[in-house]
């Protein structure tokens, strides 16, 4: 019945699309895709569908329905395994974020905390550490947190598409926003609505290197940039 209606790469794509949606292994190699003018298994779904939607009957369908059910049946002790790892992988995570989210709290209310602690409403709080770059955004609401900043400086909650490439056109002095690095001004205003303005100083005025005479100063210009992210970090406006 199958062979009737199908060419044979039709249904190695519609098998290989098939035992991808599954298990997500490939068994076609990527060499094979491209002589088929085909992208890989996701490509493939997309091309078996649009190819073969007018042939398939409801024989094929029950054909279909009782090849998954039986891979399940067989692989149903594998399936509730995974399953029961999974939910245990994410109880831990979320314990772990618990202690952590207690100890930091804990932190911020001793006298010697190392952390500047900024209100910036509806429960969101900004922290920059007095003893390094590092920078977190706390959500109180779902007591967890993300970092911005890293202890030494590197902005690990953003990538370069996170910059327009007007700005790293613009770093001519530092390099700093090619490197996603803070050296200078890195600081979260207040969240309205879920959103909050990010400011960075890739580059401060010249008169920043001056001494109190005025002498030592240098001939750039400030680079200041603002971005918006929302409640855990994600940035919703690239900074520009």
């Amino acid at each position: 019945m199958i062979d009737e209606c199908i060419s044979v790469v039709d249904k190695a794509l519609v098998y290989a699309a098939i035992i991808y949606t599954i298990s997500s292994i490939s068994l076609i190699p990527s060499a094979v895709y491209k002589l088929l003018d085909v992208l890989d298994e996701g490509t493939a779904i997309l091309y078996a569908n649009k190819k073969l939607k007018d042939k398939i009957t409801p024989e094929i369908n029950a054909k279909v329905d009782e090849m998954l059910n039986a891979w399940v049946e067989k692989n149903i002790i594998l399936l509730d395994y995974a399953v029961n790892e999974c939910r245990n992988v994410i109880l831990k995570h979320e314990d772990m974020n618990t202690n952590e989210f207690e100890t930091l709290m804990k932190e911020l209310k001793s006298a010697d905390s190392s952390y500047i602690c900024y209100d910036c409403k509806e429960g969101m709080l900004f922290l920059e550490s007095n003893t390094g770059w590092q920078c977190l955004l706390v959500d109180k609401k779902d007591r967890s947190f993300v970092e911005l900043v890293d202890k030494d400086g590197n902005m690990v909650a953003f990538t370069l598409k996170d910059v327009e490439k007007s700005v790293l056109d613009r770093d001519v002095e530092t390099g700093n926003a090619h490197a996603l690095l803070v050296r200078y001004r890195f600081f979260v205003y207040d969240f309205k609505g879920g959103k909050a303005e990010v400011e960075w100083t890739i580059c401060p005025d010249g008169r920043y290197f001056a001494d109190e005479d005025g002498f030592g100063g240098e001939d750039c210009d400030e680079l200041t940039v603002t971005a918006v992210i929302d409640r855990k970090g994600k940035v919703l406006v690239p900074f520009h």
